[in-house]
């Protein structure tokens, strides 16, 4: 831990920018941190430290879906030791999302710190301290799902002597520490902000990252009453289309993953921070003092595009047995022949492409989707979902501005429908499950089942990194019940039988980085199976 905190004093993340506007700060000079936190200007330029992890390579920016697409049977990765999960504690992507993780904790630790003792005004400083809270609630929420147990750290290690050593902080102490911050949290938040502020954390932020904590904790009482406190602010709706052709439905999903907006004949589908969207990452093409092969480290944009996008690596490609999975309607309102979200979020051979600027040569060339990079893996889809329309800037494809969208509206509703099932609120369950069908002009369902949960987000958030975590819920080896970290009975999914590859008692977690255990002395424990 030592050796990674030390590389994140405020004077290297205080004025890298994490967002559009309200963390757009140029970058004309570094200030001491003994200098910083005494003014209200002050408090709020830090506040920007703390949205800092979930951006850039680490997190978001590329680490989790480079690592958690290999995982998932819904896609191919072209690098076979990821594929085979057959990775080790030395990885320089697991190391990455450690590193970010605790880059954010240490951060928003020392916001905690500091701000209170500012004079300024209360109403600001609050707010301010609630978003730390909520952002360490969320860091610790992915390094507890993550990492299982790793150190807990709730100080300004900066502040510890050199010769600290930290161990594993334990699962009930973690959860203890996100649920007192993300209530505290929600107590302190706005439920909106004026548009220079948008992207900030939000009471419904705040509230639907508490109800998944619980969902994911098994605790459905809990999870429901927050979810359904998210529901009743009346601030969050479904991108509906407004017409029938099939361009209204496509675009209306579609538009969540997209950095610009999009039409259907008249309709507009606004796309960052739309009414869909409770907490996304704040990404430009803002390439700060660094150059273009190394972004999200000084950039302000993320890696998708670079690693995965058409005209990037193209690391990974859907997988056909997924691909198939996708309903064909047989009277679908718009006549498509497919549900629309599959033409939302993948790419077929041949598809036209559309580009994020202009097309890159001869406006008159019309460009084709092609399998030509994707020859070692290619099964006959492209990635399309976060990679539409093709990022073509200067610095294409590095830098990418696409937001990345944490926590949707229908992952709420989806959430809360899987929590009223599991209480016997059949009602409830079918109602809040098939407002996400309805959006898609999908059939209606009734007397929904676990199975028609676990296909239902398999479609809605494919590509999204959260399908490896919800077949490892669904194991309940997040729940801390004693005895409890392998399937049971009651559990809904097996990830083995699922996820090639996948060896039970070791993949629920990423090994901790060697290179933290060994700083530690020993006194820092390996995760089961990684030893």
């Amino acid at each position: 831990m030592k050796s990674y905190i030390i590389l994140i004093p405020l004077l290297l993340v205080l004025f890298t920018g994490c967002s559009e506007d309200f963390l757009d700060v140029e970058q004309k000079s570094f200030i001491a941190e003994s200098n910083a936190y005494n003014s209200e200007e002050e408090a709020i330029a830090a506040i920007t430290s703390c949205y800092d992890g979930i951006k850039g390579h680490g997190m978001f920016g590329v680490a989790m879906q480079f690592v958690y697409y290999a995982m998932s049977d819904h896609t191919i990765h072209e690098n076979k030791v990821y594929e085979a999960m057959s990775y080790d504690a030395s990885d320089g992507q697991i190391r990455s999302m450690y590193l970010y993780i605790y880059r954010g904790v240490a951060a928003c630790n020392k916001i905690l710190l500091e701000i209170p003792n500012i004079e300024m005004d209360e109403n600001l400083k609050s707010r301010l301290i609630g978003e730390a809270l909520f952002m360490r609630g969320l860091y610790n929420f992915y390094a507890t799902i993550i990492f299982r147990e790793p150190p807990l750290i709730l100080e300004d290690v900066l502040d510890d002597p050199p010769e600290t050593q930290y161990g594993n902080g334990s699962r009930e102490e973690f959860y203890r520490v996100i649920v007192s911050d993300l209530k505290e949290a929600i107590e302190r938040l706005p439920e909106t902000y004026p548009d220079a502020d948008v992207g900030r954390a939000t009471k419904g932020a705040a509230m639907a990252q508490l109800g998944k904590f619980y969902l994911y904790q098994q605790k459905w009482d809990s999870a429901r009453i927050y979810l359904e406190e998210v529901i009743k602010l009346g601030i969050y709706e479904l991108s509906m289309p407004a017409g029938e052709t099939e361009e209204d439905y496509i675009n209306a999903y579609l538009c969540n993953f997209t950095p610009r907006d999009l039409s259907a004949g008249p309709n507009v589908y606004p796309a960052e921070n739309n009414t869909e969207s409770v907490f996304e990452v704040q990404n430009n093409n803002d390439q700060g003092y660094w150059n273009q092969y190394i972004p999200g480290y000084g950039g302000n944009g993320s890696l998708i595009h670079a690693y995965f996008g058409t005209n990037g690596w193209r690391n990974v490609v859907p997988a056909a047995a997924f691909a198939e999975q996708y309903e064909t309607p047989a009277a679908h309102p718009s006549g498509i022949d497919r549900d629309p979200r599959f033409y939302a979020s993948i790419y077929l051979d041949g598809d036209t492409l559309a580009y994020f600027q202009e097309p890159p040569a001869d406006a008159a060339v019309v460009y084709k989707y092609s399998q030509h990079s994707n020859a070692i893996n290619w099964q006959g889809y492209g990635l399309k979902k976060y990679l539409y329309p093709v990022y073509n800037a200067p610095s294409s494809p590095y830098v990418d501005p696409n937001n990345w969208r944490v926590i949707r509206y229908a992952d709420v509703l989806m959430m809360y429908a899987e929590a009223s099932l599991q209480l016997g609120n059949q009602a409830d369950a079918d109602k809040y499950f098939n407002m996400i069908r309805a959006r898609a002009g999908m059939p209606e369902k009734t007397n929904i089942t676990k199975n028609d949960i676990i296909f239902e987000r398999s479609i809605e958030f494919c590509f999204e990194v959260s399908r490896v975590f919800d077949l490892i819920r669904w194991s309940g080896a997040y729940d801390i019940t004693p005895g409890d970290d392998m399937a049971g009975e009651d559990d809904w999914a097996v990830p083995a039988d699922i996820i090639p590859n996948f060896i039970a008692g070791k993949h629920e977690y990423m090994p901790i980085p060697r290179d933290d255990i060994d700083i530690n002395g020993g006194k820092l424990k390996q995760n089961p199976g990684w030893e």
